[in-house]
């Protein structure tokens, strides 16, 4: 009898281990596409985690009873950690398609921004953390699109060792997110991109870092708009997430020089409960040469009226 009780339980053991254990990937329902770094966040606490690149996460990882589970251009999902069974699948929300703008003139191309403003020093962005800041500069056309996104990096550290400042430049393999936001009341308000914009980099890549959105068709509103750069993190070789104590990776995101203009800079933490943006006040900078704002860049094509 003894012996059937402890062969019981150990079952029961080995299948808790295996279910603790067990990789499930997040994928699009339409097409079974599995979806790079879905967030999955913690109902009841302020973390969560992201999937891998290939849409994969562990059991091991969840400490919740349940998950909101999202994406951008797919419905959010929420669903009980004890019901999660090998794949999780998100339902794509309805494509709205925007007007099509058909010309055969040649846009004018003009760098609005601050992409050419920065300074050495920089923001240093942790895992799961996202900085937005507001370009409003004026352009000469209503038909003005936005071309490119140009977001200058850093992949510099400075560590301290024997109680002396050194500067040094590790390998790394990070991803972060681009967001476009417009512009309420110079406050983050509605996002403007339909998907996801994902940018790699190592310590190899381009100090300034090129994004071009002109398929996306987005429009260059009169009000300007917000750039976001939401930070994933440090990837393995085969794309999860490395998670450290000291979570201190490049790139780093360049600071401003003072700049004229009404600039706005927002702050947030992707997990948690309110999700609320915090502004960050230039004059609380140190250095009178700088501001406390991201020196990203837009290419804008404009089109006669």
């Amino acid at each position: 009898m003894k012996k059937i009780k402890l062969l019981v339980i150990s079952i029961i053991l080995f299948s808790q281990l295996c279910n603790a254990q067990k990789n499930i990937v997040v994928v699009d329902k339409e097409t079974n596409e599995p979806i790079p770094f879905a967030s999955l966040k913690f109902t009841d606490s302020e973390k969560g985690i992201y999937t891998n690149e290939k849409g994969v996460f562990s059991l091991e990882n969840i400490k919740t009873d349940s998950l909101e589970i999202s994406y951008l251009g797919y419905k959010t999902q929420i669903v009980l950690t004890t019901n999660i069974t090998d794949t999780l699948k998100l339902v794509p929300k309805p494509t709205v398609l925007s007007e099509v703008f058909l010309t055969t003139e040649k846009p004018k191309l003009e760098l609005i921004g601050y992409s050419k403003k920065s300074k050495n020093m920089s923001w240093f962005m942790q895992p799961k953390q996202e900085l937005t800041t507001l370009i409003n500069i004026p352009v000469e056309s209503n038909k003005a699109y936005v071309s490119k996104i140009h977001i200058p990096i850093g992949k510099h550290l400075y560590v301290n060792k024997n109680d002396k400042t050194k500067r040094v430049k590790p390998d790394f393999n990070s991803v972060f997110r681009l967001h476009l936001y417009s512009n309420k009341n110079n406050q983050p308000n509605e996002r403007l991109l339909k998907i996801p914009l994902l940018v790699y980099c190592n310590q190899d890549s381009k100090k300034m870092q090129m994004i071009n959105i002109e398929d996306k068709k987005i429009i260059y509103p009169k009000e300007g708009l917000f750039v976001g750069v939401e930070m994933i993190g440090n990837v393995d070789e085969n794309g999860y997430i490395i998670e450290t104590k000291v979570n201190r990776s490049p790139p780093t995101f360049k600071f401003t020089k003072r700049a004229k203009g009404d600039i706005k800079s927002y702050t947030r933490f992707m997990f948690s409960k309110t999700n609320e943006w915090h502004e960050i006040d230039p004059k609380l900078s140190f250095n009178k040469k700088i501001q406390y704002h991201m020196a990203v860049g837009l290419t804008i094509a404009t089109y006669k009226e």
